[in-house]
């Protein structure tokens, strides 16, 4: 399901590794930077370049600096990267119920899905997506460490696992090694609606 991919001259994929790197929301970014979400999603599209202004606010707020992020070295270089805990912390442990309407919305950049976060936030060692697969959808391929399970909740997909493929309908789970190349393909005429769980957290 997950898996990022970014070119050293690209200012909105750097964007986009740091906050995921940092386990920001696009929200939480947002607010550090005081600029709207849907501006950041398009920022971090490609869609727009934000200003001078923007960009140091972005920067500051990515724990970073404004030349780093237009420099065409490679996100962290041969610096450490921003530190991140490495355990969930007793805060994100306690009881959090995420409403459905109160999900969190993630697109990486050049996708056409939104991922709905159905954890609470990114700083975890769990991670639980909702993704629509609309008809005939076939998505690029990915690959990351730890584990990962699909559930098909409505619908129906093949997913192609280092070529292998593997049919998974309404209520079928599959669970595979994420390090292996995979994509799944809705060749339907209907959407479908999977959930993934994985860990660690690929967003």
């Amino acid at each position: 399901m997950g898996g990022k991919e970014w070119h050293e001259s690209s200012l909105a994929a750097k964007i986009h590794l740091y906050r995921v790197w940092l386990g920001l929301s696009m929200e939480e970014l947002a607010v550090r930077a005081e600029i709207s979400t849907s501006y950041l999603s398009k920022i971090e599209r490609g869609g727009s370049v934000p200003s001078v202004d923007v960009l140091e606010r972005l920067a500051t707020g990515l724990k970073t600096t404004a030349a780093r992020l237009l420099s065409g070295e490679p996100p962290f270089g041969t610096s450490p990267a921003p530190e991140l805990p490495s355990a969930p912390t007793p805060r994100n442990l306690r009881p959090i119920v995420v409403r459905c309407n109160q999900r969190k919305i993630i697109r990486p950049p050049n996708s056409e899905l939104n991922y709905e976060l159905l954890t609470p936030d990114l700083q975890r060692q769990l991670e639980f997506t909702w993704v629509r697969y609309p008809p005939h959808y076939q998505s690029p391929g990915f690959n990351h460490v730890g584990e990962e399970s699909l559930f098909c909740l409505r619908g129906s997909v093949r997913v192609i696992i280092n070529g292998e493929e593997f049919l998974v309908n309404e209520g079928d789970c599959l669970s595979f090694d994420p390090s292996v190349p995979h994509h799944v393909i809705n060749d339907t005429d209907e959407e479908a609606i999977l959930i993934s769980a994985e860990t660690p957290a690929s967003f």
